[in-house]
């Protein structure tokens, strides 16, 4: 490399000597160019997983807080014979409504915003569908494993026990 450069710039010199040899690679120019974007995959990244992390607290704060006050109902059932698939399905249905129902509002937005951001380059893909159903179906997987083990926590307790509670 530093042989061509040589070689470039004496070239360079013969033809054109009034004007100095500047040169530049076109990979460096670009990774100039996309240091920006890169950047910004970087943040929103480290904040998507902060999001995603203070949701989880919060939704297993709110199932814990909703067990602990459905408590007695759950004994009732368990007394009454429901297994544990009927309690830990009547427990998280809810959350799960709730999580599929966000999503639904967040595709169409995000799907605007996306393209908004995509018009601006020369050159760009098409967003397939996986693109937005994906992390929607990560979300609901995260938050089932969230509620699902505070209600089979709930659902395996022993009703004796609560029941003599109340």
């Amino acid at each position: 490399m530093p042989a061509l450069m040589d070689f470039v710039k004496r070239k360079w010199s013969e033809h054109f000597p009034e004007s100095p040899f500047q040169f530049f690679f076109l990979d460096d120019r670009f990774n100039a160019q996309y240091k920006n974007d890169k950047l910004f995959a970087t943040v929103l990244w480290l904040f998507t997983a902060i999001a995603i992390s203070i949701a989880c607290l919060g939704l297993f704060g709110l199932s814990l807080f909703t067990i602990s006050k459905r408590n007695k109902e759950i004994s009732i059932r368990k007394v009454l014979g429901a297994t544990l698939f009927q309690i830990t399905s009547l427990i998280t249905k809810d959350y799960l409504r709730l999580v599929l129902a966000a999503g639904v509002v967040a595709l169409p937005i995000a799907y605007i915003l996306v393209n908004n951001w995509l018009k601006k380059y020369a050159f760009h893909v098409d967003i397939g569908v996986w693109f937005f159903i994906l992390p929607v179906a990560l979300i609901v997987f995260i938050a089932l494993a969230t509620v699902l083990f505070q209600s089979l926590r709930a659902a395996s307790a022993n009703p004796v026990r609560s029941l003599r509670m109340e």
